[in-house]
């Protein structure tokens, strides 16, 4: 079985030793092993569990979360049905994440195209003779939240 420093670990799932040394800091390393010269070491399972911290510390999950489900997963099979929970869970927080940054993109990808019309016009007032019909149908319910913020409609 292969063994791995902290710092290995941290360039495998590209975060900083630091980061590591806060997680076990926190309680997310219980796991963690040392050698004769008291260095903490890991071994692939580990490497495994480490993937997982990493996804949920991308998501945006609290660190304290975090040690609740390593936790769980430390329980093993016993906590399969509450370690399912919380990824349901976390799956419906990025999935409304990812709705965000669609609307955010959507709404760049709008301006950019108005951008580009207002440099063809030479002014950005061509704001005021556009018609739903000028504007590319998939850039209209962008265009209408753009106008909705700009008039102030936006609930």
């Amino acid at each position: 079985m292969t063994t791995y420093t902290v710092g290995e670990i941290a360039k495998i799932i590209h975060v900083s030793s630091y980061t590591l040394r806060y997680y076990d800091k926190e309680g997310l390393l219980p796991f963690s092993k040392r050698d004769a010269a008291g260095r903490r070491i890991f071994d692939d399972k580990d490497l495994e569990l480490f993937g997982v911290i990493n996804c949920l510390k991308r998501t945006g999950m609290p660190v304290k979360k975090i040690g609740n489900f390593v936790k769980l997963y430390m329980a093993g099979d016993e906590a399969l049905s509450e370690r399912k929970i919380i990824f349901e869970k976390q799956k419906e927080v990025v999935r409304k994440q990812l709705e965000e940054i669609q609307s955010i993109y959507d709404y760049l990808n709008y301006v950019c195209w108005f951008l580009t019309k207002a440099q063809e016009a030479g002014t950005v007032n061509i704001k005021y003779s556009l018609q739903e019909k000028d504007v590319p149908e998939e850039l209209r319910a962008a265009k209408a939240r753009y106008d909705a913020i700009h008039i102030g409609k936006l609930e």
